[in-house]
Parts: structure tokens; sequence; C-alpha cells
């Protein structure tokens, strides 16, 4: 069943994305890479599995195949994210699985001692010339 509740506090997020069985992130095709999805990482941290329609490559399919925490599907096609859906429903024991994976995952490469301590790395590296710094103009 599909749920839809009126708008509802930020506070709750956590509380709220745990009452999921599984989460679903619809990428849309040619933005893949652009950004990764900020709903992400509260996903996973909630400890549920993740079914995403993501193309092959992209940084979301890597990090829920290397993180074992979900499914990728093919952008576009409806049935083969209705069938994953089906299996994580009839398979208490992957979906705890996944669940836990991805807790894991988020809190080794998304949490914030993870982030911050990878963001010092490469300011070092920058600051000592290891890294070559940027070139050309910055995006706009």
């Amino acid at each position: 069943n599909v749920s839809f509740r009126p708008l509802q506090a930020v506070e709750r997020m956590g509380e709220l994305l745990a009452t999921a069985d599984v989460s679903v992130i619809p990428q849309k095709t040619g933005v893949a890479d652009i950004v990764l999805p900020s709903k992400l990482a509260n996903i996973l941290a909630s400890g549920r599995p993740v079914i995403a329609a993501a193309g092959e490559g992209t940084e979301l399919a890597h990090i829920l195949r290397d993180g074992d925490c979900g499914r990728v599907v093919p952008q576009g096609s409806p049935v083969l994210m209705a069938d994953a859906i089906l299996e994580l429903r009839d398979d208490p024991a992957l979906r705890a699985r996944f669940g836990a994976n991805g807790r894991r995952y988020m809190e080794s490469h998304l949490g914030r001692v993870a982030v911050l301590g990878q963001f010092r790395g490469e300011l070092l590296a920058l600051a000592s010339g290891e890294v070559p710094a940027p070139q050309g103009a910055p995006l706009r």
C-alpha cells in the first residue's frame, strides 16, 4: 500500500522513513550523476531497503550494489520496478539484510564523520600540493 500524507515536520523524517517496508527512488534519465538524491542518506539511515530506478554506472546504482542495500532497476521499467517491490515484499530476510547493510553504508560513507574526514583529507592534499588546484571558470 502507498500512503499520501500531509506535509510533515522535518524532525519526523527518520520516524516516517522507518515506517516504510521499502523506499523507492526514481532517478530521471539524463540527470543521474548531477547530484545524488538528497533523500538517499536519510533512507539508508532508517535501516530500510531501497529500490532505485537508476542507470547503470550511476553513483546511485554503485552505492546500492556496493553497499548491498537495495535493488537497481532500469529507468522507465515499471514491470521490473513492480517485480523488485514484490520480491522485497515477499522476502523479510532480504529486506532486513538490505536495511542493515544500508545503515552501515550510510554511517561509513555518508555520515558526518565519514564525509568530514574525506573533506579534511582532500583539503590537506590540496594545501600540500599533492592534488593540483582546479582549473578553469567555475560552473554557473
